[in-house]
């Protein structure tokens, strides 16, 4: 009797310790990451449960899963890329959510996520009838989260909650889904959602704050507007009675359009070296300009009808760095016109000022850094191997020269909406002329074709641009 009452205490005392270290596991400090609510307008919703539920567990911001999940291409919320993620950052689950007007109310559905399995564990629909919780709602929805938190397992080791099966795939099982909690403003709600509702309840895989495509960076367009400022101006003997007059345009307005895309990148899936094989496109068209003409003898100017327009098409290819930083390498084809219509020209008026038209090619390098989510930063440099220079460089002009040339940016990228980004950039193209000796304007200015007069020359283009893009 006294060995089976001795066997009946140990017992006891062992399922005591198996319940106490369960319940405190159950109660024990979670890691959840708090993704940002989609359609809470200044985060009031997410910022208000936020400061609740961090009195009992540690909240990481949406930022560092985000990151995480980019740098490791396990954007999607679907189990095996919530399990990877959450493994990397030590996180034990994720909330995720969406608030959107339904039927003149407002519905509030909150997801928790379980990170070791990938699985939500907790489904809570909230109807209300402003975009805002009162008190007693807040208390009523943090206290249904907590419970779903305290059954989250701890997340312990990376390597076994990757190799895990994925269980029910890419998207959840109705039947493997918590039942709704239905809350209205003021009382609990008894009204069922109807039938279009429960197809629209959200899966792990397309839930709201999953899109089914999500704004890629594979493929953009913008267009907006840009200034331009050009100036030339000549090297010359300073004993020179004439010199080249050169040319000091104003600000002028145009149109720009940028574009880029890297194909084989667009639907996610391809990683190997192809899929950061991408093309570029950029157009910049002054659309008003004139050149005047001044009368020496203090007559009427001519203005003289301009075109003034830039284009080009780049091959590219990035490489990502990090989840913040990407680098491009590139080579294009570009175009460059500055032509003066001389047809207003009356007998004995001459215009002082070559046309010129280059074509030439620019390969560079570009960098771009990621400082947040919805900042990027980005700086380039350009070697330009000019082919030909137009008009400018004809026996009858300047003639033949050595042409070299630099060109370099930098642009600001902040994203207004998912697939909405301003721009705003400025540009600096320098091309300078050595001339060889050969041509009319060069020798001869002085009457004296044995001397030389014209040295060289600088062209230069300031640009700046503001643009809308869209991504697709």
């Amino acid at each position: 009797m006294f060995h089976s009452l001795k066997h009946t205490l140990i017992a006891a005392l062992a399922i005591g310790l198996v319940i106490s270290f369960s319940d405190s596991d159950a109660a024990a400090e979670k890691r959840l990451v708090m993704l940002k609510i989609k359609g809470d307008r200044n985060s009031r919703i997410g910022k208000s449960l936020r400061r609740m539920l961090d009195n009992e567990h540690k909240i990481l911001d949406g930022s560092t899963y985000e990151l995480a999940a980019e740098k490791m291409d396990a954007t999607r919320l679907i189990p095996r890329n919530i399990r990877k993620v959450a493994s990397k950052i030590e996180a034990d689950g994720v909330l995720a959510g969406r608030l959107r007007r339904r039927r003149g109310r407002y519905e509030l559905k909150l997801l928790v996520l379980e990170g070791r399995s990938g699985k939500a564990i907790k489904v809570l629909t909230v109807r209300l009838r402003r975009r805002r919780l009162s008190r007693r709602m807040r208390r009523a929805i943090v206290k249904r989260l907590l419970g779903a938190i305290d059954e989250l397992a701890i997340v312990e080791n990376a390597d076994s909650a990757i190799k895990e099966e994925d269980g029910v795939g890419k998207s959840m099982r109705k039947s493997d889904a918590m039942k709704d909690d239905e809350i209205g403003e003021d009382t609990v709600s008894d009204d069922k959602a109807d039938k279009a509702d429960k197809d629209d309840s959200p899966s792990v895989e397309k839930s709201a704050t999953a899109p089914a495509k999500k704004p890629s960076d594979a493929l953009w367009v913008a267009a907006g507007m840009s200034v331009v400022n050009r100036k030339l101006s000549f090297t010359v003997n300073p004993d020179l009675a004439e010199p080249p007059a050169g040319y000091s345009g104003p600000m002028a307005p145009g149109v720009y359009i940028e574009a880029e895309a890297f194909p084989l990148a667009m639907d996610g899936k391809r990683k190997d070296a192809l899929a950061n094989l991408g093309f570029g496109f950029t157009l910049d068209k002054v659309m008003s300009i004139k050149t005047i003409l001044a009368d020496p003898n203090g007559g009427m100017n001519v203005n003289l009808p301009t075109v003034q327009t830039q284009w080009g098409a780049s091959v590219k290819y990035r490489y990502k760095v990090n989840a913040k930083a990407t680098v491009l390498f590139r080579v294009g084809y570009n175009r460059s016109r500055f032509t003066v219509d001389r047809s207003g020209l009356e007998m004995g008026q001459v215009l002082d000022l070559p046309n010129t038209n280059y074509t030439y090619y620019d390969p560079g390098l570009t960098v771009r850094y990621k400082t947040s989510p919805k900042l990027t930063l980005e700086a380039d440099a350009r070697g330009l191997l000019i082919t030909n220079a137009g008009e400018i460089q004809t026996p009858e002009q300047y003639g033949s020269a050595k042409v070299t040339g630099f060109e370099g940016g930098a642009v600001i990228r902040y994203k207004v909406k998912p697939r909405i980004v301003l721009n705003i950039g400025a540009r600096y193209t320098a091309i300078g002329y050595d001339f060889n000796g050969d041509g009319t304007q060069t020798n001869a200015r002085d009457n004296d074709p044995n001397t030389k007069d014209v040295g060289g020359a600088l062209d230069t283009y300031l640009r700046g641009q503001v643009s809308l893009g869209y991504l697709f």
